[in-house]
């Protein structure tokens, strides 16, 4: 078993798990709970929770899984325009937040 990732942003941790199990990647998380009960005891990053990858075998696999979501993260994309209402929209938007219009690929 080896630690794939580490984070205080448990979203991301959510994201990363979810889309493994999706891969088919067995993996455990660790110390969900931890964060503040050992407050002064221990630094906070050690505390933080963590995604395992069960299975030595699948950890490059998983690794690409999670350079994608981080990927996806720091480049969210282009800006757009929708085109049922007109509002402009930011490139993480896969609708609109106005009228919940999918956003259509770039012609």
């Amino acid at each position: 078993m080896k630690r794939l990732y580490s984070s205080h942003n448990t979203v991301v941790l959510d994201q990363v798990s979810e889309a493994l199990d999706q891969a088919g990647i067995a993996c455990i998380t660790r110390n969900m709970n931890m964060t503040g009960q050992a407050a002064g005891e221990l630094p906070p990053i050690v505390c933080w929770p963590e995604i395992w990858v069960v299975d030595d075998a699948e950890f490059e696999p998983a690794s690409r899984v999670l350079a994608a979501i981080l990927e996806s993260y720091e480049n969210p994309g282009e800006p757009w325009v929708c085109k049922a209402c007109g509002e402009h929209l930011e490139g993480q938007f896969g609708s609109c937040w106005r009228c919940a219009a999918a956003s259509l690929p770039p012609e």
